[in-house]
C-alpha cells in the first residue's frame, strides 16, 4: 500500500501540462507500475519519428521521368521504380544503379520498421487490443504473406543491392548517399539531415558545402508511401522517444526539474526540418 500511495503522490505532483505536447505523445509516458498497481508518468517525450521515403530527384530525371510520373497506388508504385526507373537509369548512365535500397538485414532496425510499414499497408494486426495473438487468423496470415511477398520482391527482382540482406542501420543511408540506390525508406529523416548538417559545416570546403546545399534543397525528395493495396491512404506508425525519469533517491530531483525547462518554447528547437516532395503530404 505504501508504494501505491507514493505513486499516487508523484502522479498528482508531477502531472504534465498536456498543452505543452503534441497529441498522442505524453500519453506514451503514462506507464503502469506493477509493484504499485497503478499508472503514473515515468518519462517525458522529447521527439517523434515516423516512416519516410527518400529518393533522388536528379536520378529520376536522368532515367527520363518526373515526380508526377510516380504512381500513387501500391503495386504500380513499386513496379515503377523496379521495372521502369532502374533499367532506364542504367541504360542512360551505364552505371549499375539499383532502384530501391530495401533494408533486409536481420541486425537492422530499419528492416524491422520498414517491414512493419508493409504490414500496416496490408492492414495486418498481430495482436488484438485485448492482447490476444492473431497469427492463426486466416485473414492475418494472408495479410502477412502479402506483406512478406511485397517486401522481398525488390530483392527477388534484382532491384535492391545483393548486399542489402546483410545491411545494418547505416547501410541503406550510405548506399543512398553514394547514389548506388535511387530510393530508400527510413524511420527518420536522417538522410536529408546529413546534407543539412554538411551544408552548415564550416569545417568543410566551400564546394562541399555547396554540393550538400544542392542535394538538400533541390535533389533529394522526401515523400510518403503510396496508397495501400486496398486503395486507402497509408496510415503511419509514430514512435515517441522519451527521456526517462529515475526514481532512485540520488537522481529523483533532476528529472522533475528537467521536465519544465526542456518543454519551454525558449529552450526547445526543432531537431530536424520537414521536407516533402510536392503532393506527397
Amino acid at each position: 500500500m505504501g508504494l501505491r500511495r507514493q505513486a499516487r503522490r508523484h502522479q498528482q505532483r508531477d502531472q504534465p501540462d498536456p498543452r505543452a505536447f503534441a497529441p498522442n505523445t505524453v500519453e506514451t509516458a503514462f506507464l503502469y507500475n506493477d509493484q504499485a498497481k497503478t499508472r503514473a508518468y515515468y518519462a517525458f517525450p522529447i521527439k517523434q519519428q515516423t516512416m519516410h521515403i527518400q529518393y533522388w530527384g536528379d536520378m529520376l530525371a536522368e532515367a527520363g521521368f518526373k515526380d508526377s510520373d510516380i504512381p500513387a497506388n501500391w503495386k504500380d508504385y513499386w513496379s515503377f521504380w523496379c521495372e521502369k526507373v532502374q533499367p532506364a537509369h542504367r541504360q542512360k548512365t551505364g552505371n549499375r544503379t539499383f532502384a530501391i535500397g530495401q533494408p533486409l538485414g536481420v541486425d537492422s532496425s530499419d528492416s524491422f520498421y520498414s517491414f512493419l510499414t508493409f504490414m500496416d499497408a496490408h492492414n495486418v494486426s498481430l495482436v488484438s487490443d485485448s492482447g490476444k495473438l492473431l497469427v492463426d487468423d486466416p485473414k492475418v496470415r494472408a495479410g502477412l504473406i502479402g506483406a512478406l511477398t511485397d517486401y522481398t520482391q525488390p530483392y527477388a527482382k534484382g532491384c535492391t543491392p545483393p548486399s542489402s540482406t546483410s545491411w545494418k542501420d547505416p547501410d541503406n543511408n550510405v548506399a543512398f548517399h553514394n547514389k548506388t540506390t535511387i530510393l530508400t525508406h527510413n524511420a527518420t529523416i536522417s538522410i536529408a539531415a546529413k546534407w543539412l548538417d554538411d551544408m552548415n559545416n564550416a569545417a568543410l570546403k566551400p564546394e562541399d558545402r555547396e554540393l550538400a546545399k544542392k542535394n538538400y534543397t533541390e535533389r533529394i525528395r522526401t515523400a510518403g508511401f503510396p496508397n495501400k493495396p486496398d486503395g486507402s491512404k497509408m496510415v503511419y506508425r509514430v514512435r515517441s522517444r522519451p527521456a526517462w525519469c529515475s526514481t532512485r533517491p540520488k537522481t529523483r530531483r533532476a528529472p522533475r526539474s528537467l521536465w519544465p525547462s526542456c518543454c519551454r518554447k525558449k529552450t526547445s528547437r526543432p531537431m530536424s526540418r520537414a521536407r516533402w516532395a510536392a503532393g506527397s503530404r
